[in-house]
């Protein structure tokens, strides 16, 4: 059986729901979300002379292939569906978009069980669509284009329930030419490639083949493999801790002097709950694999990663990442892998830690694009899409230079009128003191650094529903932004109203509840989505989190406490 760890979600873009625009010093900057049915993401972007072209995937009622086209003001001006009837169609991931010497463009991407290629002409209309039917199931994760065909990177089922990474040749037709399988024995999953200044590739993944002294499956390295023009490998390598899952590769670029960059994860210890902590690590190959500089930064927790990276004109380098707190950063290094600044950014009104940017791109007036998505609190997930200047900034948060890291807990709550509720903030990564700032008026300062215990709180006492913004900086300056969600049920004096929030989402072993009760607390029970209870968890306390481990097989699923209820996606 093909490993559930491969297959993918959804994305694209369609009908702005939420629109800002600003320009600074003749650069457009957005922070802008947008409504589409189904649980829309996006994983891709690419910039063209007049906008943005987006791809990715949604349910529509199967999951989908969409590609879309944002202008340069971040209107969306177009978009098309991709789909089959009988089957899901999915698209590969970050990065698996790319455009083609001719003008067009190329996907990668799947069915549950085959390898697809898309080519689109420069009007996104598609010229030819081509399934590949190997030996055993396959799953496509991104491509590259080469003088004479394309070339797919992903994973196939080796027969033994495990995968093997998986390289396919094509002419410019897409017609199929050769394949090479790299890897152990156990799981070897191909997510990244990049055709390399020597006319051959390098490709990234996973591997849990080369810690024989580790059980299968509970350690597993970035892994790596260079080959020729024709899949020949050169060589292989893998990196992370040896005892411990450090995650796969998630950026991979070839450098202006011809070594790599590679991003990601590395796993420091497991935890009490038996889950790694990591660290955000960027390693500098040179071109035989060997280890130029390796940088690990900040502090561990379950979220921190590295994650697309571009190189600048100037050799600085450009990444998106993840901080202890779950919260979307952009970084940017010195070529020996220093940072230089980082900014954080919020999706409005996002449920707390259900957001994530995936890509990035160099826009054409210096600046940068960033695409995700998120959910916001009272819809369904939406597409999101950021336009910084060439500093980085959006035009709705700071553009102060900070490592603070923020993290205000509960994202959203429902309360009963004239119930006082008490938000809490933690703040990591400073010098400190720093000032944290409410928008109901409130300022406290100083504040001290104290994580993992909360830094600071506001009692509140909500008279209708209100988001409420909190600001922690240094000094009086500006600084980075979170908020809270309340809502607020009027005359309901016996009903146990609750709030709780689902991490991450979409999980594959394990989520985190955090719950807060107004009333007696109620057990938080999880539902199939035809409606049957399949784990009742007891809660004895109003306030508090849960981790809970997931057997469940990938789908949707329902977590209801009292009269509140979360969509739980599984892979």
């Amino acid at each position: 059986m093909m490993n559930n760890k491969i297959m993918q979600r959804f994305l694209v873009i369609l009908f702005c729901q939420s629109f800002i625009v600003h320009s600074i010093s003749g650069q457009y900057v957005f922070n802008n979300v947008y409504e589409i049915p189904s649980y829309p993401t996006i994983r891709n972007v690419i910039t063209v002379d007049s906008g943005y072209i987006l791809a990715g995937g949604h349910l529509n009622p199967n999951t989908s292939v969409l590609i879309g086209y944002v202008d340069l003001q971040g209107n969306l001006v177009s978009y098309k569906s991709y789909k089959d009837s009988l089957q899901n169609w999915y698209h590969g991931l970050e990065g698996s978009l790319i455009k083609t010497s001719d003008g067009g463009f190329a996907l990668a991407g799947s069915t549950n069980s085959l390898g697809l290629l898309f080519k689109f002409d420069h009007n996104l209309d598609t010229l030819w669509k081509r399934e590949y039917i190997l030996s055993t199931a396959t799953l496509f994760y991104g491509c590259a284009e080469t003088e004479s065909g394309y070339a797919m990177i992903g994973a196939m089922d080796d027969g033994n329930g495990f995968t093997q990474m998986i390289l396919v040749k094509t002419d410019l037709q897409g017609n199929y030419l050769w394949e090479k399988h790299y890897g152990g024995q156990y799981v070897d999953d191909g997510y990244k490639i990049i055709k390399t200044y020597d006319r051959g590739f390098l490709l990234g993944g996973f591997s849990n083949s080369f810690n024989p002294q580790v059980e299968p499956g509970d350690a597993g390295d970035w892994y790596l493999v260079k080959t020729d023009s024709l899949g020949n490998m050169q060589w292989q390598k893998h990196f992370g801790n040896p005892d411990i899952d450090d995650g796969r590769v998630i950026g991979m670029i070839q450098t202006y002097d011809s070594c790599y960059i590679i991003t990601g994860a590395y796993a420091t210890q497991i935890n009490f709950a038996d889950d790694p902590y990591r660290k955000p690590r960027i390693l500098k190959l040179n071109q035989s694999g060997n280890i130029i500089w390796d940088r690990k930064y900040g502090d561990q927790s379950y979220y921190p990663c590295i994650g697309n990276i571009i190189e600048n004109n100037d050799h600085t380098l450009l990444s998106l990442g993840k901080d202890i707190f779950n919260k979307d950063i952009l970084v940017k290094f010195t070529s020996d892998g220093n940072i230089i600044l980082i900014r954080h950014f919020l999706m409005l009104n996002s449920t707390d830690g259900d957001q994530v940017l995936e890509y990035l791109d160099h826009a054409n007036d210096e600046g940068y694009i960033l695409v995700g998505w998120g959910l916001i609190s009272g819809y369904p997930q939406e597409a999101w899409i950021i336009k910084t200047d060439s500093l980085g900034c959006d035009g709705f948060q700071s553009c102060q230079d900070t490592a603070l890291a923020m993290h205000v807990w509960p994202g959203q709550i429902t309360v009963v009128e004239g119930s006082s509720f008490t938000i809490k903030t933690y703040i990591d990564n400073g010098k400190g003191p720093v000032t944290v700032s409410y928008s109901n008026g409130e300022t406290h300062y100083p504040v001290y650094l104290s994580y993992p215990d909360y830094t600071d709180s506001l009692v509140y006492t909500p008279t209708q529903d209100t988001v409420i913004y909190v600001t922690a900086s240094y000094g009086s300056g500006q600084g980075i932004m979170d908020s809270t969600v309340f809502h607020v049920i009027q005359g309901v004096d016996e009903l146990n109203v609750n709030s709780f929030e689902i991490f991450p989402n979409p999980a594959e072993n394990y989520i985190i509840i955090e719950y807060a009760f107004i009333n007696k607390p109620e057990d938080i029970k999880i539902y199939s989505s035809q409606g049957a209870c399949l784990k009742s968890i007891p809660v004895n306390s109003r306030l508090g989190s849960l981790k809970i481990s997931l057997n469940f097989a990938p789908g949707v699923y329902y977590v209801k406490s009292g009269n509140s209820c979360n969509k739980l996606v599984v892979l």
